[in-house]
């Protein structure tokens, strides 16, 4: 297993799957809202909008995570916070 205990959690995700199945249609309105307002203030801050932005997920439970620790380590995006610099 994948060597994670003291990185630094600065995102989470939220598998669409899950919205559509578990979430009430008020919650998934106020789950928009949130997303919005979000964005809203990230442009003011001269930022993309969080919903402009793609990402790729890999859990840390998948067989071959460490090979992908190593290829962000090497590129410089892998990191345990101050511990990293």
């Amino acid at each position: 297993m994948a060597n994670i205990e003291k990185l630094e959690k600065t995102h989470f995700v939220l598998k669409i799957e899950d919205i559509n199945k578990y979430l009430s249609k008020s919650q998934m309105w106020s789950l928009r809202d949130i997303t919005k307002t979000i964005d809203e203030k990230r442009v003011e801050d001269g930022k993309h909008p969080t919903s402009e932005n793609v990402h790729v997920v890999i859990n840390v439970d998948e067989p071959y995570i460490d090979e992908i620790i190593d290829t962000l380590a090497v590129n410089g995006h892998w990191g345990f916070g101050e511990e990293a610099q």
